[in-house]
């Protein structure tokens, strides 16, 4: 075991086991890690030659669990290889998760994925500002995420990412969605600047004061225009390359909310659409305790992840999007559930909704793929396809 700086809900965490509304024991390729395979080749017994033929190499093993339950998830919610073999029975995915560590050499960081719907519940719960605040002593040793041994230019991202964090803070306490609005083109705003500075080979951009920076950085050729997150073009980008029928077996909820999102927009005018869909989110905003802190502070959680992804391949106008796009995605769709219902959400069903959407969004690689381009290509065009 090693110490790891970790976010501050992340102690809060306890599996909800079998209560859980949202198993994770459904929709995922499952890897198996060497440790674990080499267990399982070692079992007798018809339990032995269950797992080993129940596994697909490709090139690792793992379980293929497509739209099904995982075969040893019981009816009573409960892992049945847990039950008959202990914790060593399970593969290593399955123990940790939702929790996730990146060793960056200086540090391990660890966070709650919000895949997991109970850690979104106490994503929607917490009050503060999104960071590594606290340590913890108990982290599992995990190898080092990558090549990079640059201490200096990861101390330079994690006062990035510091600056960026109280810009939204700020635009959370002012509370309107044109402070947000401003913010938010910022991120892009910065990012393009950033990477142009790492291909100079400058990191000085880097270590300005991100309240300065806001009131100076000049515009770039193509910026996008109008503020987030009432673009209803960009919205729409991300929604076509998240939909997909197979969305009916995976999440019927989500399935639903995709074919609600189809009945009011399709076939209408962009203009009309563009209206619609301003008033859809400034009237989920202004009539939802929390709403525009929740979509900030998602965007600052993604932020704390990604900027460790910038480590490794210097890509700001990649991962520093990402947030946004996912976020804005999310926010529609919370945006859509309520008016479909007809109610304000509850905490566990907005929970539901990022849980489920995380799940396509950040764990299905085609998914993820598209609807990252499809914010670059948003924010950037033609000027950006060289990243």
């Amino acid at each position: 075991m090693t110490s790891a700086r970790v976010n501050t809900f992340y102690r809060k965490f306890e599996c909800l086991g079998g209560a859980c509304p949202a198993s994770c024991c459904k929709g995922w390729n499952v890897p198996v890690d060497d440790e674990t395979w080499r267990y399982y080749k070692s079992l007798p017994g018809i339990l032995g030659t269950r797992l080993r033929l129940s596994q697909m190499t490709r090139p690792e093993p793992v379980f293929a669990l497509g739209y099904k339950d995982c075969e040893y998830h019981d009816r009573d919610g409960l892992c049945r290889l847990q039950k008959e073999l202990g914790i060593k029975g399970i593969p290593e995915v399955c123990r940790r998760y939702p929790r996730l560590f990146e060793n960056m050499g200086e540090y391990t960081a660890g966070w709650l994925d919000l895949s997991c719907i109970h850690a979104a519940t106490l994503f929607l719960s917490e009050t503060e500002r999104m960071g590594f605040t606290e340590e913890i002593g108990d982290a599992p040793e995990v190898r080092p995420s990558g090549n990079n041994e640059d201490g200096d230019f990861l101390a330079c991202l994690e006062q990035v990412r510091e600056g960026m964090i109280r810009l939204l803070e700020d635009a959370i306490e002012k509370g309107s969605m044109e402070s947000a609005g401003k913010a938010l083109l910022f991120i892009p705003r910065f990012s393009y600047a950033a990477q142009n500075a790492c291909i100079r080979g400058d990191y000085g951009l880097l270590l300005r004061p991100m309240e300065e920076l806001a009131q100076e950085l000049p515009a770039y050729e193509g910026e996008a225009e109008g503020y987030l997150p009432c673009a209803f073009s960009f919205v729409d980008g991300l929604f076509h390359c998240f939909y997909n029928s197979a969305l009916k077996k995976q999440s019927p909820h989500l399935y639903a909310l995709c074919q609600f999102y189809l009945a009011e927009y399709g076939g209408q005018a962009a203009e009309k659409n563009e209206k619609k869909h301003e008033g859809l989110i400034r009237a989920y905003m202004e009539e939802v305790p929390d709403a525009l802190a929740h979509y900030l502070r998602y965007i600052e959680y993604s932020l704390c992840q990604y900027c460790f992804s910038i480590y490794e391949d210097y890509s700001f106008t990649r991962w520093m999007l990402r947030g946004i796009v996912d976020g804005s995605l999310i926010l529609e769709l919370m945006a859509l559930s309520r008016k479909k219902e007809g109610r304000d959400l509850t905490s566990l069903e907005k929970a539901h909704v990022i849980a489920v959407a995380e799940r396509r969004a950040r764990h299905n690689p085609g998914t993820f793929k598209r609807m990252g381009k499809a914010g670059q290509d948003y924010f950037y065009g033609e000027c950006g396809k060289e990243y």
